[in-house]
């Protein structure tokens, strides 16, 4: 099954299957001021074998975690 992630930076929608990048979206800026992006997921991402199913959409924290 494939799942949809927020990569670390905020800025690229991630297609992902196990560990695999299938393929990545850039979120363009719509309101900076407000945090508030936008992005065109494309279509073909719903209508194959390895659609996400359910949408499950990660936002990972402003600044990675340190070890």
């Amino acid at each position: 099954m494939s799942w949809l992630k927020l990569d670390m930076t905020q800025e690229t929608l991630l297609l992902i299957e196990g560990d695999r990048i299938l393929d990545q979206v850039m979120l363009e800026p719509h309101n900076e001021a407000a945090a508030e992006y936008k992005l065109k997921v494309p279509f073909q991402w719903f209508d194959g074998k390895n659609d996400p199913g359910a949408m499950v959409v990660i936002a990972p924290p402003k600044t990675p975690p340190t070890a």
